[in-house]
């Protein structure tokens, strides 16, 4: 007989002591109040053991007796209460912020006799990097941003192998809700 509820091992054990150990019913003696019991439940001998690995109960005994135990193993072996607890831990953040900027650098065209050329800029847009940071990051752009390009430098070229404009500024207005 298949357990499905409980333990075999145990069920086996209060079967054992129910029938008395697998002994024949006493028929007087010290025992022969408590056998009575057992005189008055089964016919004859019963054994009761447990098979771990399925779960389940050995029973030898007379047909009229497996009946009577199978009915106190279904009591024995009814499904058991049970309460069904889940926690669920979550963690939210949420940030926002808006940001204006304002990025410009300037250059001057005119090449010195040293070979050099100056440039003036500002970074206002610390969030943007930029011009540069423009140029880098496309997805910086998450925002408005608005630029604007002068001419090239055309002695930078030359100099530098680089294309430098001779101004070029940023206005960049940025909101996240994140």
């Amino acid at each position: 007989h298949y357990i499905q509820h409980g333990d075999a091992e145990e069920v086996a054990a209060t079967l054992t002591s129910l029938t008395g150990g697998g002994k024949a019913p006493a028929r007087g003696g010290a025992n022969a109040n408590a056998a009575a019991a057992n005189v008055e439940l089964f016919e004859g001998q019963i054994k009761v053991t447990s098979h771990k690995a399925s779960n389940a109960l050995v029973i030898t005994s007379s047909p009229h007796d497996y009946v009577s135990l199978k009915t106190v193993i279904d009591r024995l072996d009814a499904p058991r209460k049970q309460v069904f607890v889940e926690a669920v831990i979550m963690e939210l953040s949420m940030n926002r912020s808006r940001q204006l900027g304002l990025s410009f650098h300037t250059g001057l065209p005119d090449v010195p006799s040293d070979g050099s050329i100056g440039i003036v800029g500002s970074n206002a847009a610390r969030s943007v990097g930029g011009i540069q940071g423009l140029a880098l990051d496309q997805t910086a752009l998450a925002g408005m941003a608005v630029g604007v390009q002068g001419p090239l430098i055309p002695e930078a070229q030359e100099l530098y192998g680089l294309s430098i404009p001779s101004f070029g500024m940023v206005l960049s207005a940025l909101a996240n809700n994140g």
